[in-house]
């Protein structure tokens, strides 16, 4: 995407208060595009705001609420004016066998990681710009689960189909919808500690680097620049892009 492009863009980004989401939002602001800032936590933000100004505009949504979606979009539609992207970055892990897996955990990994992007989808895809684009963020852990992710595995089968049905019905706009399918990427979500877990974190980061085929794990703007690139990719809808320093290659 060219700088003048991305002058033009106004992108939705949920999760944007902290690991890839913000990343991505700085990133886009940094390059001259307008953000609405989707999440709860304005101070991890405010700094944003005050170096951006009006570009800069941040939504306070608790996504697990299914009542405010069509709002949520009007608002960042109307404080942009125009919407021309949708990032899905939020995201919550809940580590746990499915023996183990209580009512609470399900319900929460299914509502911000599944049932969230498809209500706000739905309301934001017929206030999109033609020539549009939506991104959701997955996993490989869809494909390839382990044993304390069931939950998640499954919300994130589920993203990636999902992902292609928007392409369908976005093509009549020429609205592209691709999936970024993610290896381990350094952000809070990877440091919660897991069931039966006893190693010291830095011997557990070093265990998760060795996952991937180049031996380390993936960094938030590494992230952020490739779905900046599948946002101002106008012939590529569909399509699940693996980004997961060869964690699939080495494991398969």
């Amino acid at each position: 995407m060219s700088e003048q492009d991305l002058k033009r863009r106004r992108v939705l980004v949920t999760g944007a208060t902290s690991g890839i989401g913000r990343a991505l939002a700085e990133e886009l602001l940094k390059r001259g595009g307008s953000v609405a800032l989707v999440g709860r936590d304005f101070g991890a933000v405010e700094a944003l705001k005050l170096r951006y100004g009006e570009r800069a505009h941040f939504l306070s949504y608790d996504l697990r609420d299914a009542a405010g979606f069509r709002a949520l979009a009007q608002e960042a539609h109307g404080a942009m004016g125009g919407l021309d992207g949708l990032v899905h970055g939020a995201g919550v892990f809940r580590h746990a066998p499915l023996s183990e897996v209580s009512e609470e955990q399900l319900v929460e990994q299914m509502e911000v990681n599944l049932m969230a992007p498809i209500r706000l989808t739905q309301a934001a895809l017929p206030l999109m710009s033609d020539g549009g684009g939506v991104v959701f963020l997955s996993s490989t852990l869809g494909e390839r689960p382990i044993l304390t992710s069931p939950v998640y595995s499954a919300t994130k089968g589920g993203l990636d189909a999902f992902m292609k049905a928007v392409a369908v019905e976005g093509a009549a706009q020429q609205v592209t919808s691709n999936a970024l399918i993610l290896g381990m990427v350094d952000t809070p979500m990877i440091y919660q500690k897991r069931p039966g877990q006893k190693e010291d974190a830095d011997k557990k980061l070093e265990e998760f680097a060795q996952l991937h085929l180049l031996g380390r794990l993936g960094n938030v703007t590494e992230v952020a620049n490739v779905v900046i690139d599948l946002l101002g990719n106008s012939w590529m809808t569909g399509a699940r892009v693996v980004l997961d320093g060869g964690l699939l290659v080495k494991e398969g």
